[in-house]
């Protein structure tokens, strides 16, 4: 039985690793070919791209190697992938980036939240959208991070959406599986499809608790080493 219990904590683990190494494949291809494009031009923007680049790949390869991250260096990200956007899409593109609430010294899995800023960036900033808009709010309450991510639709633009509701594509589905490992029934994911608008609701709890499944807390107890 405890065998069992080893092997089984041994696949979690694994699966949990498997799931951050496919993040954001999409958003670096585009980044490069944005970075290809200025150097072209002999932009002096290009040294500004790479630097923000070498940053997020340094956040991604590792300081996201632990279990858990601090909220604040995960917004600092946030923020970096937003500029990094706004090189490739310029001014046709209106991005609005909100927090509330007290951001101290809270701490959660890493690269849980990125992948649905890069999920609006793709679907929100279409050339056949007039009015392009992005709108992310972050809330700290009550021991929870509430993340809330509106982007604009182009007319008669279908997103679609699997059986349990929520966004088909690899960093989505990354998501949804990284937070039945990690919270088990402890989160709440919401998507709004509407006409001109797409949204997702995110709420996680920032510290676990001895009810959360025994992946989260042994995810939080061990970190690997790089070599």
């Amino acid at each position: 039985e405890k065998l069992a219990r080893e092997l089984s904590q041994e696949k979690l683990d694994a699966e949990l690793k498997f799931l951050k190494a496919q993040i954001h494949p999409h958003f670096l291809f585009n980044t490069l070919n944005t970075l290809y494009a200025l150097t072209l031009q002999n932009s002096p923007l290009s040294s500004e791209v790479v630097l923000r680049l070498s940053n997020l790949l340094d956040y991604m390869l590792y300081d996201c190697n632990v279990p858990q991250i601090s909220l604040r260096k995960e917004i600092q990200q946030i923020q970096n992938m937003i500029e990094l956007e706004k090189f490739r899409y310029g001014e046709r593109l209106e991005v609005a980036l909100t927090q509330s609430g007290n951001i101290g010294n809270q701490m959660l899995p890493p690269l849980l939240m990125l992948p649905f800023i890069e999920n609006a960036f793709k679907h929100g900033a279409s050339q056949d959208i007039e009015d392009a808009f992005i709108n992310i709010d972050l809330t700290i309450k009550e021991n929870a991070l509430i993340l809330r991510v509106e982007n604009s639709k182009a007319p008669n633009q279908e997103i679609p959406l699997t059986d349990t509701g929520y966004t088909k594509g690899i960093g989505l589905k990354n998501v949804q599986r990284r937070l039945d490992l990690l919270f088990g029934p402890h989160y709440d994911l919401q998507v709004f499809d509407e006409e001109d608008m797409f949204m997702i609701v995110l709420r996680i709890p920032l510290e676990p608790s001895d009810e959360l499944p025994e992946a989260a807390a042994k995810e939080k107890e061990t970190a690997p080493a790089i070599e």
